[in-house]
């Protein structure tokens, strides 16, 4: 205790008063991070699945082979194969495919032609060996307009 002119200033209760405002806003902070962490916990729109794709460039067809990981669901993808004309050719991998999901060791065929006929049975048109420039994969979520380019292959 102290004097100030007569009068006495009590310090004792300045102590308790700054301890009970740090533990109030330390709750509040660590309420806030848990909380956090605890809304982003439930079902979100992940993505593509987690998937290795490999190009295997042969004389007669380009294939597309899962080599592991997780099965794709194929009506989420698309390829697509742009010409070197400027043509962009593209079909969805549930078109013309025995099954709704593709597994490792599992692959999906673009066949080269050297003739008008027959075309592509997955594409519909007509794919010379030298006139593709690119060919991507593309996923599309079934729930939002959200795509994502999975995967590429040049020549």
């Amino acid at each position: 205790m102290s004097f100030r002119k007569g009068r006495a200033v009590v310090c004792r209760a300045v102590s308790p008063v700054i301890g009970v405002i740090l533990m109030v806003a330390i709750t509040v902070i660590l309420a806030a991070v848990i909380g956090t962490f605890v809304m982003n916990m439930g079902p979100s729109e992940s993505g593509p699945d987690n998937a290795r794709l490999e190009f295997e460039n042969s004389t007669g067809w380009l294939s597309i082979v899962h080599d592991g990981g997780e099965a794709l669901s194929l009506s989420e993808y698309r390829v697509e194969v742009e010409m070197s004309t400027g043509g962009l050719h593209q079909a969805g991998m549930d078109e013309h495919y025995s099954g709704s999901e593709m597994t490792a060791g599992d692959q999906w065929n673009i066949d080269y032609t050297s003739s008008v006929s027959p075309p592509d049975k997955h594409l519909g048109r007509t794919v010379n060996v030298g006139s593709i420039k690119e060919v991507r994969i593309i996923w599309e979520s079934p729930s939002t307009t959200q795509t994502q380019l999975v995967d590429t292959w040049s020549p």
